[in-house]
């Protein structure tokens, strides 16, 4: 009965020692799961800060964007409606009557498009469907020679 108890109280020793261990173990990871909650709670917080001054300045160039794109608007002659206008009465002044039929506007496509350019030494405006006018060194219009690529040509 003796060596029972005896093997009872060693193993009670050891159940007993095996729980501290544990239980030591636990607090350590208990300790560093609250170290990192803190930390993420404090990033959490600076997160929605940061997400506060961001919506603010998003609204504030929002804001600006949308003054800029009203003065823009107003500024731009090639949005001008008068523009047009007034660039169709110097074309038929120029060349007379211009007769535009069925066949006209069947032969143009979607991909075909009128480019604006301006040539800064005769001040002459340029239409053409040529999209590569400012690129080439000699133009057959014999008005216009853009010899560099950044001529201050307006497009």
């Amino acid at each position: 009965m003796m060596t029972l108890n005896a093997i009872l109280f060693i193993l009670l020793g050891l159940s007993l020692a095996l729980t501290l261990f544990n239980y030591r173990k636990v607090r350590v990871e208990r300790a560093r799961n609250e170290s990192v909650a803190v930390g993420l709670d404090e990033l959490l917080e600076m997160t929605r800060l940061e997400i506060a001054k961001n919506k603010k300045l998003v609204e504030k160039v929002k804001k600006q964007i949308r003054n800029v794109s009203t003065v823009l608007e107003a500024d731009d002659p090639m949005e001008d409606p008068g523009m047009l206008s007034s660039i169709l009465a110097v074309i038929v002044k120029k060349y007379g009557a211009i007769k535009l039929g069925l066949q006209d506007f069947e032969s143009t496509s979607n991909d075909d498009y009128v480019s604006v350019y301006v040539d800064t030494k005769t001040q002459d405006l340029i239409l053409s469907l040529d999209r590569g006018l400012d690129e080439k060194n000699t133009d057959p219009m014999s008005m216009v020679n853009f010899g560099t690529k950044d001529d201050n040509t307006f497009h």
